[in-house]
């Protein structure tokens, strides 16, 4: 039996401000859904205050530019949410 095809992509963690509106929290999601949309990617999402979110690539893999796109979305949404992005991954491995 072999192992399932990797599947690269990363995962973006979003903290929610405890003074965030949900108007703002609402703009940041759908800024991020803008961006993937227009940049061929998608998201698998769980949570509300705190999105937990695995990016990636439609029938091919996530790349590193793909990553730092989304890092630089991040860094306009600071006021907002705390986010981390992760490296590479299997995201048939992640957790």
């Amino acid at each position: 039996m072999s192992a399932p095809c990797p599947i690269l992509g990363f995962v973006v963690v979003a903290v929610r401000h405890a003074d965030t509106s949900d108007s703002q929290h609402d703009a940041m999601v759908n800024d991020l859904v803008d961006t993937l949309e227009a940049n061929g990617l998608m998201m698998g999402r769980s949570g509300d205050r705190v999105l937990d979110l695995a990016i990636r690539r439609e029938g091919t893999q996530a790349t590193d530019a793909d990553r730092q796109l989304v890092v630089a979305w991040a860094a306009r949404w600071t006021g907002v949410a705390t986010i981390t992005v992760s490296e590479l991954v299997d995201l048939n491995h992640a957790a």
